[in-house]
């Protein structure tokens, strides 16, 4: 599949797009298999249905810590490998290179009675370049159905447009010098109440439109993300667990900046 001009517009406006069913089904379906088998391991997954509620053990979370690693495969890299020829579309065929040698595996087990956008957390996951360009593409991707309430990664579309001429920033400076702007401010305060309206306000900061947006989908659908976009984890008040992937590709051309 190649991008259409809709998509790349709204990569370049957004920071963030999603494709579904994108993956080949049957790669989706062994790595689904694959994913459920090391948690039917673990008795956290019997006969079709997760046994998991918010009252989560330490000995449930240790769990989850060894299955990641056991997602840590060539297998998954493979699957995440499929998106290679969009991100090669996005960045003009320039050459990339992955931060890490397989994805990374994003498991939330139950953990909150409601769901909110959150207020903690918000990064980014690259420094701001010198000219002010692009420095990679990040690759989602679902294991399991990921719905609102199920800890879906949420991400600020347009953040990517914004502190661009500041030259070399890292994540922590990107973060303190936007909540010198009012939306900002809000969406990183503990106290702002009715959260939520964040999924449905779109606001301008300076002429640049921002929009929270939770990465929500099913297994085979991809997002794709600016590595300038700021984004944040969030909880899981479902009673499954949310298991994504993701991965970094950076510019080979950045590789000195991205590494100081």
């Amino acid at each position: 599949m190649a991008l259409n001009d809709s998509l790349r517009e709204e990569f370049k406006l957004r920071g963030l797009i999603n494709i579904k069913d994108y993956l080949p089904a049957q790669k989706v379906a062994e790595a689904v298999s694959y994913t459920r088998h090391q948690f039917e391991q673990e008795g956290l997954w019997k006969t079709g249905e997760w046994k998991l509620d918010y009252d989560v053990t330490k000995e449930q979370l240790s769990v989850s810590k060894s299955i990641k690693r056991k997602l840590k495969n060539q297998q998954f890299a493979d699957l995440v490998a499929e998106a290679m020829p969009l991100i090669d579309d996005l960045l003009n065929g320039q050459a990339v290179y992955p931060s890490l040698d397989y994805p990374q595996p994003l498991i939330t087990l139950p953990n909150a009675l409601e769901w909110e956008v959150p207020f903690r957390s918000w990064h980014v996951d690259a420094v701001r370049l010198v000219n002010g360009g692009i420095p990679g593409v990040q690759v989602f991707t679902f294991l399991e159905s990921v719905t609102l309430d199920c800890a879906p990664t949420v991400a600020v579309t347009g953040s990517h447009r914004l502190l661009n001429d500041q030259g070399t920033l890292r994540s922590k400076d990107v973060v303190e010098q936007l909540k010198q702007e009012l939306y900002f401010n809000e969406l990183l305060h503990k106290n702002t109440p009715d959260r939520n309206r964040f999924l449905e306000e779109t606001r301008q900061v300076g002429t640049v439109d921002v929009q929270v947006v939770p990465m929500v989908g099913e297994p085979g659908d991809i997002y794709l993300m600016d590595l300038r976009v700021v984004h944040a984890p969030s909880d899981n008040a479902s009673s499954i667990p949310r298991i994504m992937l993701t991965q970094r590709f950076f510019l080979e051309s950045a590789r000195a900046e991205v590494w100081g």
